[in-house]
């Protein structure tokens, strides 16, 4: 189960919520919205609870998960996004009228992922304000993320075996294979 809290600095815990299923399921990142919408991203196993959508091979196969909730916790909308093998969705960050751009990896090559094979591609998946997808992709030869960020100009850097940038339709502007460690900082990039 995947737990969730919110709380004022310096003050009790206004609500804690338990969301998921029997199986496994683990938040990753979260953002919130002007609206004080939150998008929870992260992976599942389950097919009960409040998991709806799975796309089961096997019990070690996991989805993308995507949970909406609203002030008080309560689940706006949830979607599991993947395909029959592993795919797990690492970062979100905010887009366009409160859409979401969720960054992860799959190993998949049906259900919402592209046919491109190949295990743990780079995958990113961008869902309207009501988890409609909006489009997803696979990138060939790009592999886990490991840090990603929105840029000014709407677009995404996202560190993976490469630097790469992908504009707000999800192409691929350009790769960069770093010359410096992967533990340095996405924002040495940025320029």
């Amino acid at each position: 189960c995947s737990h969730f809290l919110f709380a004022q600095p310096r003050h009790p815990i206004i609500w804690q919520k338990c969301f998921g299923g029997f199986n496994e399921d683990a938040a990753k990142d979260a953002i919130i919205f002007a609206d004080e919408t939150a998008v929870i991203v992260g992976s599942t196993n389950s097919t009960d609870g409040d998991v709806t959508g799975y796309h089961q091979n096997n019990n070690y196969t996991t989805d993308g998960w995507v949970v909406k909730i609203d002030t008080d916790g309560n689940i706006i909308w949830q979607k599991a996004v993947g395909g029959s093998d592993k795919d797990v969705l690492a970062f979100v960050k905010p887009g366009p009228d409160n859409s979401s751009y969720c960054i992860g990896y799959s190993s998949s090559v049906d259900g919402d992922i592209g046919a491109v094979t190949g295990v743990n591609k780079l995958w990113i998946i961008k869902l309207d304000s009501s988890g409609n997808t909006m489009w997803s992709k696979v990138y060939d030869s790009l592999q886990i993320p490991s840090d990603a960020v929105l840029l000014s100009d709407g677009s995404l850097a996202v560190i993976a075996n490469a630097v790469v940038k992908i504009n707000p339709q999800g192409d691929l502007i350009w790769k960069k294979l770093p010359a410096v460690s992967f533990g340095n900082y996405l924002a040495e990039y940025n320029a």
